[in-house]
């Protein structure tokens, strides 16, 4: 059976996931894993060129004909890899570097000058990454860890760089993270919609250290997401659960009924870290009554 190239689906203007188009309608870009075959195409002037590359996945194209695309397991390499590869419309490489983690993403600017890649999960220092990087100076800016899936944009300004995810900004300055409080609470409450104990109980603890930064709303939001947690886990989980849930009670000024999920926690396991807590909250309840 003859399976079609890059060029093949250019060629006949196919509609496929396999092509992408620039912006501005000039290019258009297709990546045939099976075949092992990546092709660039202008509006006017035609194909432009086609290259052999082992498994080429997810192309884009710039509006000036640059354009990124992934070589999953690259030869010679482990099968926990990959590749991200770009070219000019001349179809001369510009950059390509190599990864010991799944691509996961990547894209390149409307206007050429930056290109991203994203990794899934791996255990090692290249996992779960966002790498962005200057085209024209074929080096790298960036490689930070993933917060989000689902890169939408690029923009770079001097020292900035700034990344849509999900709509929502995420800015990074000199390398370091800015502004990613929109980022944060947005990933939480991701993670609260169907959460583990200890999933919530994480989150709880990641909130209670930034409670002044958080308004009474976002800190009753969060008991409530709580109360919704299925009953499943360990007795261990739960008591750090509920402690968590009491500090949160405590902090809105609620001491009775912090101190009732403070009981709970440490019947459910003595060592979840708040008998002193306890202790000092229900003596000072006594002495109001």
């Amino acid at each position: 059976m003859a399976y079609l190239s890059a060029s093949d689906f250019l060629s006949e203007d196919r509609s496929s996931p396999l092509v992408e188009q620039s912006a501005n309608g000039k290019y258009k870009t297709a990546a045939v894993d099976s075949e092992g075959s990546f092709a660039l195409k202008h509006s006017k002037e035609g194909l432009l060129w086609e290259k052999s590359l082992h498994r080429p996945n997810n192309p884009s194209v710039s509006n000036d004909g640059t354009v990124t695309v992934e070589s999953w397991c690259p030869a010679k390499s482990r099968d926990l890899s990959s590749e991200l590869l770009v070219f000019d419309r001349q179809g001369r490489e510009l950059l390509s570097e190599r990864y010991d983690a799944n691509a996961l993403g990547s894209g390149i600017t409307s206007n050429g000058k930056f290109a991203w890649l994203t990794t899934a999960n791996a255990e090692n220092e290249d996992g779960n990454q966002l790498f962005v990087y200057d085209v024209s100076r074929g080096r790298r800016l960036l490689k930070t860890e993933l917060l989000m899936r689902g890169v939408e944009s690029i923009d770079v300004s001097g020292n900035v760089i700034e990344v849509t995810i999900d709509g929502l900004r995420c800015c990074y300055k000199d390398g370091e993270l800015i502004e990613s409080d929109d980022f944060q609470w947005a990933e939480e409450e991701r993670e609260l919609e169907s959460p583990t104990p200890w999933q919530a109980a994480r989150v709880a603890k990641s909130r209670l250290d930034r409670t002044d930064q958080l308004s009474e709303e976002q800190i009753r939001g969060t008991i409530k997401a709580i109360r919704k947690v299925d009953r499943r886990g360990s007795d261990k989980a739960w008591a750090e659960l509920r402690r968590r849930k009491g500090e949160l009670h405590q902090y809105l000024g609620e001491e009775n009924q912090a101190l009732k999920d403070y009981e709970k926690a440490l019947s459910l396991d003595k060592g979840v870290g708040v008998k002193r807590k306890t202790k000092r909250l229900r003596e000072k309840l006594e002495e109001a009554d």
